[in-house]
């Protein structure tokens, strides 16, 4: 099989120092450089919208990976679907955020009242 011949065009992306931290160890734990990781965010994520656009109760699922057509049982993808999300919601914690000290807060005048 050979290479698929694309365009490739180089991206700039600035980030925080956490935020790059971030990205290093999500890469790192998953076994990829940081482009790579970044790169199957960006496809997993248009795999998803053409999965979305496709999805019917009626007709299976069909997309495109690598040269390679598949096709899903409409079924098949909602049980997917359904064990992810709960799998995500068991995952989250949510909790109230509360500061480690009091805020100050300042009044501030309108611009009617300043003049």
């Amino acid at each position: 099989m050979q290479p698929i011949n694309r365009k490739k065009v180089s991206l700039t992306l600035i980030l925080s120092a956490e935020d790059n931290e971030a990205l290093e160890n999500l890469a790192f734990t998953s076994g990829l450089k940081k482009s790579e990781y970044l790169r199957a965010i960006i496809q997993g994520i248009s795999l998803g919208n053409k999965i979305s656009e496709t999805m019917s109760p009626t007709q299976d699922v069909k997309v495109e990976i690598g040269g390679y057509g598949l096709s899903i049982p409409s079924n098949v993808m909602q049980e997917l679907i359904q064990d992810a999300s709960e799998k995500l919601m068991q995952s989250l914690e949510i909790s109230e955020l509360k500061p480690n000290k009091n805020l100050r807060y300042k009044r501030m005048k309108t611009m009617a009242q300043a003049s």
